[in-house]
């Protein structure tokens, strides 16, 4: 087991060499180790600290993972506010999952006002760039009236999309992909 002295150096050189992609995957690692009961060390600070660090290279996955951080209280006080800034900064960058998590935040009015129109136009964002999720939701919308004139041939559409993507990933060999979103 490394000694704090060591993590601390160790860090430092890790700081000083890695690129943006090194430290998210890092982030990353460090998060999906958070539920493991034998580790000794405070994950929680360490992954969002490596986040925030990828983030203020303007990586946004990072901002988008930040987001997702406030949005479930993980390592940080639940802040729906704080999510939807992160979300928001992810998408300027065209990020079709942060899109999605915005279109989620209007829809259930967490850290905004409750607005089924802007949710449908965030979910309709992300769903044009293939976020199969995206496009279930909006085809739910459709299928609902909910920010949109209730219409069954579009919540078809859409659903639609949504399956022949679910499918078209089925079929990859999935122990040669790694997911994450």
């Amino acid at each position: 087991m490394r000694t704090k002295q060591q993590i601390r150096r160790l860090s430092m050189r890790i700081k000083q060499t890695m690129g943006i992609v090194l430290i998210t995957a890092l982030a990353i690692l460090i998060w999906r180790s958070c539920n493991s009961k034998s580790d000794p060390v405070n994950v929680t600070k360490d992954y969002r600290y490596w986040y925030e660090k990828a983030e203020k290279q303007g990586d946004a996955y990072a901002q988008n993972r930040l987001g997702v951080c406030y949005y479930n209280g993980e390592g940080v006080t639940k802040d729906f506010g704080q999510a939807v800034h992160w979300f928001e900064k992810a998408e300027k960058q065209g990020y079709a999952y942060a899109q999605y998590n915005l279109g989620i935040c209007y829809y259930n009015g967490n850290g905004v006002t409750k607005d089924y129109i802007q949710a449908v136009s965030w979910f309709r964002k992300a769903a044009e760039k293939g976020d199969d999720i995206a496009q279930y939701e909006l085809g739910l919308c459709y299928e609902n009236g909910e920010g949109v004139t209730k219409d069954d041939s579009q919540a078809a559409y859409w659903y639609k999309k949504a399956a022949e993507l679910v499918v078209a990933i089925a079929k990859k060999d999935t122990k040669t992909h790694i997911f994450c979103r």
